[in-house]
Order: C-alpha cells, then sequence, then structure tokens
C-alpha cells in the first residue's frame, strides 16, 4: 500500500473547502442568531434547525468545487449524511455543553464548533462521499438479523423497567444539577474522581440530559442503548477483519451471533436499566473503537488521532481504560503495514498522552481512592487479588452461583489457553492477525486486575460479582467463543464438534446466568413505584423506599429537595402522570 498517497495533503481542496465551509456557516450562523435573537429560541435547538437549512449549501458546494465529484447522488449524498450529522452532533454537543451546562454565551460556542466541526467533516466526506467510490463490503440481511434481534430484545427490556429516579451512586449528579442551574458549575467539578474512577464523560451526558429534558432518566438509558450498539459495531469490524486475515471459512452470521449473544446479555440488564451507566458504556465503547482502530493494517495519522481520542473519552468514564496504555502500544507496534518511523512516533505520543492524564489522575485522586488498595503484597492480600479477578472473570457466565467462581475462572483459563495455542499452531505464518482478539483479552483481564486493584480490600472478593462488570468480562469469554468457531473452519470433523461443543457450552452457561435479569426486572419495578410513591407524597421516604434507592451513608433528602425546587427528575411536570 502506498502510504505516501494516503496520507498527502492536497492544500487546494483544503482552501476549497474552506471556502465552502465558510459560506455553510456564514449561513448557519447569521440564522442561528436570527432564531435566538428574533426567535426566542434556546441556541441548543437553534443551531440543529440551522444546520439543516445550511445544509444544502454544503452538499452541493463540496460536491461541485471542493471535491468535484462526479458521484451519483444515491452514493454521494448518503455517505455525505452521515459524515454532516456526525459534525452536526459534535455541534449540538459542545452547544450543550458551553451553553446549556456552563452557561457561555452562544456566540462563543458557536465559535468552538467552527474549530471542532470541518476537520471531522472534511475527513468524513472524502472517505465516505466524494472519495474514491469502493465495492460494497457491508454485511447482509441476514448476517445483521441476529444482533438486531438481540438488541431489540435488550431496548424492549430497558424500556420497560428502567429506573425512573436516581439511584444509589445516581444521587450524587444532584448537586452537579444544581450547581448546574445556579451558573456555578466549572469545568474542574467534571472531574472529581468518583472512587477510583473519572466519570466525566457521564456526567457531560448526564447534564445535558438534565438541561434537555429536567432529567428524564428515559432519554440516559436510550443513550447507554446507542452506545452498547456503537460498541457492537466496533467488535463486528475485529472479528470480520480477523476473520479475514486468517482466511477462515465461519460464517460472517455465526460469528456475530454469538457475539451478540453475549454483548446485548441481559445478565447486565442493570447497567442498561440504570442511567449513571452511561459513564460504563461511554467507557467499553471508547475501548472497543480503540482496539478495532488501532489493529488496522496501516496506521495513519488521522486514525490514530481518533483512536486517542476514543481511549481518552473512555479513561475519562471508567479507570478500566488505563488498560489501553499497553494494549495501544501493543497494537501500534504490532500493525502489519505502517512503517517504523511512523510506529515509533505514534508510540511515543502513546505514551505522552497516558502519561499526561496520569499526572491528572494524581492530582484529582481523592483519600477515598489511596484507602482502596491492597496495603501490602502479603501472601493473603495476594490470594485475595486473584479472588477477586477470578470472580471478576467468571461472573460473565457464573453470576448466580458464586462459589463457582474460581472454578468457572479456571475452566475459563484453561478453554482459552487451549484454543489460543491451537489458534497459535494453526495460523503460525498469520498470527498477527490475532492481535485484536488478543486486545480483547487483555482488556477483560486487565480490567478484572485493575478493578481488584482498586476494590479488594475495601469490599472483598464477592464484590467482583457486580452487575456492571460483566459488561467488561464479557469480552474474554466472547474471545474463548469466537476463537474456537474460526478453528472449527480448519479442523477435523472430531475436532470441530469438540470446538462447536465448546461454544454451545459457553453459550448454555451464559444462558443460566441470564435468570438474573428477572430478578433486575422485578427491582426496575419497584423503583418505579418508590418513584411514584415520592412523586405523589411530594418527597416523603419510608425507610423500606429510602434503602431500595439508596445507602445508608448516603444523605440523599437534600437532593431530593433539590429534584423537587427544580422541578427534576420524578418531579418534573407530567412525570406523575405516569404513575396512574
Amino acid at each position: 500500500m502506498d502510504s505516501t498517497r494516503e496520507t498527502s495533503v492536497n492544500w487546494p481542496r483544503i482552501v476549497r473547502f474552506v471556502i465552502i465551509g465558510a459560506l455553510a456557516t456564514l449561513t448557519h450562523g447569521t440564522i442561528l442568531a436570527l432564531l435566538v435573537e428574533f426567535g426566542g429560541l434556546r441556541a441548543s435547538l437553534a443551531t440543529l434547525i440551522a444546520f439543516c437549512l445550511a445544509f444544502c449549501v454544503s452538499y452541493f458546494g463540496h460536491r461541485h468545487v471542493t471535491f468535484r465529484s462526479d458521484a451519483p447522488h444515491h452514493q454521494a449524498l448518503p455517505g455525505f449524511v452521515l459524515a454532516s450529522i456526525t459534525g452536526a452532533l459534535l455541534n449540538a454537543t459542545l452547544f450543550v455543553i458551553l451553553t446549556d451546562i456552563f452557561r457561555t454565551h452562544y456566540a462563543l460556542a458557536f465559535l468552538a464548533t467552527v474549530f471542532a466541526s470541518p476537520p471531522v467533516v472534511y475527513v468524513l466526506s472524502k472517505a465516505l462521499a466524494f472519495g474514491p467510490q469502493r465495492a460494497p463490503s457491508g454485511l447482509s440481511w441476514r448476517e445483521r438479523a441476529i444482533p438486531l434481534a438481540l438488541f431489540g430484545l435488550a431496548a424492549i427490556y430497558t424500556l420497560l423497567f428502567y429506573f425512573r429516579l436516581p439511584y444509589f451512586d445516581h444521587w450524587d449528579i444532584v448537586p452537579l444539577y444544581a450547581k448546574m442551574q445556579a451558573g456555578t458549575l466549572m469545568p474542574a467539578d467534571l472531574f472529581v474522581q468518583h472512587g477510583s474512577h473519572w466519570h466525566t464523560t457521564g456526567y457531560i451526558v448526564m447534564l445535558a440530559n438534565g438541561a434537555l429534558t429536567g432529567m428524564n432518566h428515559l432519554f440516559e438509558v436510550i443513550v447507554n442503548l446507542a452506545l452498547a450498539a456503537l460498541g457492537f459495531a466496533a467488535l463486528v469490524r475485529i472479528f470480520v477483519q480477523t476473520r479475514t486475515e486468517l482466511q477462515a471459512g465461519t460464517p460472517v452470521i455465526l460469528l456475530l451471533a454469538v457475539a451478540a449473544y453475549f454483548h446485548f446479555s441481559l445478565d447486565q440488564a442493570a447497567n442498561f436499566l440504570w442511567g449513571w451507566q452511561v459513564a460504563l458504556f461511554a467507557s467499553t465503547t471508547g475501548t472497543l473503537w480503540c482496539i478495532a482502530l488501532l489493529m488496522q493494517p496501516q496506521l495513519t495519522y488521522p486514525r490514530l488521532a481518533l483512536a486517542a481520542l476514543c481511549a481518552m473519552l473512555a479513561l475519562y468514564g471508567f479507570a478500566t481504560a488505563w488498560t489501553l496504555a499497553p494494549i495501544g502500544l501493543a497494537l501500534i507496534g504490532l500493525s502489519p503495514a505502517t512503517p517504523i518511523r511512523r510506529k515509533v512516533l505514534a508510540a511515543s505520543g502513546w505514551l505522552g498522552l497516558f502519561a499526561l492524564a496520569g499526572l491528572h489522575f494524581a492530582a484529582t485522586r481523592t483519600p477515598y481512592d489511596a484507602s482502596m488498595l491492597p496495603s501490602d503484597a502479603s501472601a493473603g492480600s495476594l490470594l485475595g487479588l486473584a479472588h477477586y479477578t477470578g470472580n471478576f472473570f467468571a461472573g460473565a457466565i457464573a453470576r448466580i452461583s458464586r462459589p463457582l467462581g474460581p472454578v468457572t475462572a479456571a475452566f475459563g483459563l484453561v478453554a482459552l489457553t487451549a484454543v489460543t495455542l491451537t489458534a497459535l499452531k494453526v495460523w503460525r505464518k498469520d498470527w498477527i492477525a490475532l492481535r485484536g482478539l488478543g486486545a480483547l483479552t487483555a482488556f477483560a483481564f486487565g480490567a478484572a486486575l485493575l478493578t481488584a486493584l482498586g476494590r479488594y480490600a475495601a469490599f472483598g472478593p464477592d464484590q467482583a460479582f457486580a452487575n456492571r462488570y460483566i459488561s467488561f468480562a464479557n469480552n474474554g469469554w466472547m474471545v474463548i467463543a469466537i476463537l474456537a468457531l474460526l478453528l472449527a473452519s480448519k479442523a477435523a470433523q472430531v475436532w470441530r464438534l469438540a470446538l462447536f461443543a465448546l461454544v454451545g457450552l459457553l453459550c448454555l452457561m451464559k444462558a443460566v446466568n441470564l435468570a438474573s435479569a428477572i430478578n433486575t426486572a422485578g427491582l426496575g419495578r419497584h423503583v418505579g413505584q418508590t418513584a411514584c410513591a415520592l412523586v405523589l407524597n411530594e418527597g416523603a421516604m419510608t425507610p423500606e423506599q429510602r434503602q431500595l434507592i439508596s445507602s445508608s451513608e448516603q444523605s440523599i433528602d437534600p437532593r431530593v429537595e433539590v429534584l423537587q425546587a427544580e422541578r427534576a427528575s420524578l418531579f418534573r411536570p407530567g412525570a406523575a402522570a405516569a404513575c396512574d
């Protein structure tokens, strides 16, 4: 592949892009000002309307002037729409953060979007709409059917049983919401660690939801679902590319069905139902896309920059994304078609980025975080960490039987070792094609070890069965199943049957684990009933209700008062109607 051609800069085209973009921006800005100053619309809504009206200027200008493309409209328009929607989402996100959360003047927010959105739109327009036309390589409707059905099942479940009021940790967003409403929220408030995690990406989503909907928690869980779907798109890319590079004959439909079965499993139901877990889904999705981007055969600078952005979004959502520091370095080093010089520069930049994040982490660390790390390296402590790590990994398929955790973890390690060694033997010349699956495995076990270091001393090994950790551990079990399916296409009949039996056993164990979704659905209903009781009784709570939605250490009465005063969450206008 000619890397020089791929990375060269076409300055005349960039100048034309800037001119057309300036015309579209002028249209956008003029309409925005008219709608805000004379129409009285909220800036974050007005900018979307202005964008739609400026779209025609942008599309025809870039088509005929910037890229001078003769691609048929039915080919170019969908790609440009996708590029423009991405730019619009970035535009709207910046507007919500700056105008609704931090009360910045809309003119400054507009200036921020002028610098942030155009580079994204340019790259996507070139790749998706006006660049060289490529043969379609998308999935067939048959290959999409099972993942869509499993996602649909998770979506229906979520919309039926989601938590309709703040729940445990979710109450911690209320003080930030109060500051936002008072106009005193500062950027530093978003980087205060919660436990041993930054939840900045989650805070932004929750506060934006609060500003736009009065903290309607339905929209938070919709974001959870959207992020889960986006994460699955990264898994599709990883598995399909691995299959192609290995030249395996395993049907794509089978790989994606098994992947979706794990990824959208309802044993992680509380994650879908709980708006607070938007930080978790942002982190896992950022991690998966970081891996998917860095496992590409050739790493261009835009691809590296996007992978770095995904890594930081993941890290500022959940601390398990620290695993991306070594994972990213390994993937950069293993990139088969990237020049050595670019690898060195990319690795240096990657280390520098995580070093800066480490300094920021140290600066925002709280005393609570420090107390959670094991205090010694004794045998008992090391065994406890190993026990926690094993339970973390086992919880994805053995959550309802905690005593079997260590046995299940041992079984998983044996199965993973067996299929990995066999794969390395079968594809000894193409072993580098396994780098994506190796990265997913490293993420699963790295997340387990980091969580053990942060949680074991304070909570003990059984805390590793917490529902939210299934979303991380799933990736390890998924790799075992995917590797087994890929090997089956190369194995003799008897071994093929054994590999399919292993996949079937994993799916059966997962099915047993799914029984926990029944209890979680009941919890969702009880939380909904508590929400109705609180709104109908004007915030009064019984001890049983308080125990259901918060811990004994939390003082939530002042936070309920904030929600009442701001008419937010369960107290927003019309919310009581759902109780009828």
